[in-house]
């Protein structure tokens, strides 16, 4: 359009130039002077008019491409979001790379290129540890949301208050009727048990004396060490939350924990919880509480012995701890029930009995 808008111009001046000369060749110049102001007003108006329309072409080819960009940033990041937050294994987890790399990598702005990358290696080198996942999965949200509005700091877009979003939707809030949602196994035969102390648990349960625990492993070596000579503590750690700790703060001496292996997909060890410690990071200050009692302050030296992450130098508020005995433990992990990600739930009695005859077979 601009070119043909020039062209046009250079035509007008020479069609000007030579009425001009003609006009000046026959005296009647005034007439020319009158012609020239007239031919130049109306060129001046087709020059406007034309800029005018130019620019507001411009303008709203621009605002075309900027809403179909926007409208296509939209729909893949809603995508990528939902399932980023619903991956619950590793082996998932090439799910999310590969979506990152066929759809995503298309439409982010180049400068969250950067803070996308970090947050997906927090993930990777961290996996076990859901507390980091899912605040590393706010992060990237946090990233798609600000891209989206587009603002240049991240933080802007709150990546703490969308994980608060998400466990609120995510926490029961009858923490006394936590149950697990996974795969009920109905029993219709209970036959005897073979094992004199499965069978005593069993009876127990059953009447209600004690209650059963699926344990979530955060890291498993770390954990499996703090294991080591049958005895030790099943720790859990939070940032910010408490409602794990919560649920931990219901088990009692003599209940059952059943030990989920998350990075081998199984159960590796049944064991019976003898008491509870929460340590308690207030204003630089470590507070202990054993079953509930009241806190004391304690040395950071106390705490390491209880603190098997060493989470609280990394930040942690919380340091939660069921202290165990071993009553049977295996070296490779089996899973007779399906997958559960909350740290720490109570099985439903179905699956209590099916993990029960899990122990309770010959090959443990």
């Amino acid at each position: 359009m601009s070119t043909s808008r020039d062209v046009l111009i250079g035509i007008i001046f020479i069609v000007v130039f030579v009425i001009a000369t003609i006009l000046n060749l026959f005296g009647l110049l005034q007439s020319y002077q009158q012609f020239v102001a007239v031919l130049l007003s109306a060129a001046a108006t087709y020059v406007i008019v034309v800029i005018t329309i130019s620019r507001q072409s411009s303008q709203q080819e621009s605002r075309d491409k900027n809403i179909r960009i926007y409208q296509k940033k939209l729909e893949v990041y809603s995508k990528f979001n939902a399932l980023l937050w619903s991956v619950d294994d590793k082996s998932d987890f090439d799910k999310v790379k590969d979506m990152c790399m066929q759809e995503l990598i298309f439409v982010i702005s180049e400068n969250k290129i950067q803070e996308l990358t970090e947050a997906l290696k927090s993930i990777k080198d961290n996996f076990e540890n859901e507390d980091k996942v899912k605040e590393s999965y706010s992060k990237i949200t946090a990233i798609l949301r600000a891209d989206l509005k587009g603002e240049d700091n991240t933080f802007e877009s709150g990546h703490d208050k969308i994980l608060k979003v998400f466990n609120a939707i995510n926490q029961n809030e009858d923490i006394n009727n936590q149950t697990a949602e996974i795969n009920t196994v109905h029993v219709e035969n209970k036959s005897e048990l073979k094992r004199p102390e499965i069978r005593q648990i069993w009876n127990d349960y059953e009447e209600s004396k004690i209650q059963c625990w699926h344990f979530n492993a955060f890291d498993v070596k770390t954990q499996n060490d703090a294991l080591k000579g049958g005895s030790g503590f099943l720790s859990l750690i939070e940032y910010g939350e408490d409602w794990r700790t919560e649920r931990l703060k219901q088990v009692k001496s003599g209940d059952i924990i059943f030990l989920f292996n998350r990075g081998g997909s199984g159960y590796v060890g049944l064991y019976r919880a003898t008491n509870t410690i929460v340590l308690r990071v207030d204003n630089g200050n470590i507070y202990m509480s054993m079953d509930g009692a009241e806190e004391k302050i304690i040395s950071d030296d106390e705490a390491k012995q209880y603190d098997i992450y060493y989470a609280i130098g990394d930040g942690a508020t919380l340091v939660s701890d069921i202290k165990v005995e071993a009553i049977l433990t295996r070296n490779h992990s089996w899973n007779p029930i399906g997958t559960m990600r909350q740290t720490i739930v109570r099985p439903n009695a179905d699956n209590v009995w099916e993990l029960l005859r899990y122990y309770d077979s010959e090959d443990n």
